[in-house]
């Protein structure tokens, strides 16, 4: 059964994998999610973390339910017909227009004034992409965050962050079906792609990997 999910993955970009692949998820990079996407590595197993945001998610759903007095009606995956490397497995649905994402978070970091759309820019990439696939004009996100503080937050569609989306998507999507790799952009990338520590007590890079070792200097000067 996990099999055939993780092949279905595979078929194209989810939404909680829009920030991978446009480059700011602090859990996943263009590079890893590559791997992923190429059948070339495993999906990191669920952690503790994501097993409670999974249990949490029909509490905190029924929590918004009850604070707002709308219903919530659950969806399936949906893929986008404009975009077909586009999918959405939103957390609820108020109507065709008005989608609700759940999440749980330790701490306040990232997050706005409740009844604001300032949340975390990955979860707001998140979200962006659903309202490509679904068509909402607006995202609720109802967040529990440190296990007791409820805030639900109002996302309106931003047409031009979802071009930027869409654009990034679609280049990330090209490399997935040429096979060529995004550049590497932490060191555990780097282990990835051009392997272990050599057992030879030095080694000549290829300019393939000077090149990449390069850039990730330059990326953490940033």
């Amino acid at each position: 059964m996990r099999e055939e999910w993780l092949e279905e993955r595979r078929k194209g970009i989810g939404a909680s994998e829009a920030g991978a692949a446009c480059g700011i998820s602090p859990w996943k990079t263009p590079y890893s999610l590559y791997l992923e996407k190429r059948g070339e590595a495993a999906p990191e197993p669920e952690n503790e973390a994501m097993r409670w945001g999974t249990a949490l998610e029909p509490i905190i759903r029924q929590r918004y339910a009850d604070e707002t007095g709308r219903s919530v009606r659950l969806v399936k995956t949906l893929q986008s017909e404009k975009y077909p490397f586009m999918f959405a497995s939103p957390d609820g649905e108020i109507d065709s227009e008005h989608g609700l994402e759940v999440k749980t978070a330790r701490s306040d970091i990232g997050w706005g004034e409740p009844g604001t759309a300032e949340i975390p820019e990955h979860y707001l990439c998140q979200v962006q992409h659903q309202m490509i696939v679904v068509g909402y004009v607006v995202v609720d996100v109802a967040a529990l965050i440190g296990g007791s503080d409820f805030r639900i937050y109002e996302v309106p569609a931003d047409p031009e962050l979802q071009q930027l989306i869409i654009d990034r998507e679609a280049a990330f999507w090209e490399m997935v079906k040429a096979g060529t790799p995004p550049d590497p952009t932490t060191f555990a990338d780097l282990k990835q792609r051009f392997g272990a520590v050599s057992k030879a007590q030095t080694v000549q890079a290829s300019p393939e990997a000077m090149e990449a070792i390069a850039r990730l200097k330059e990326i953490k000067a940033l």
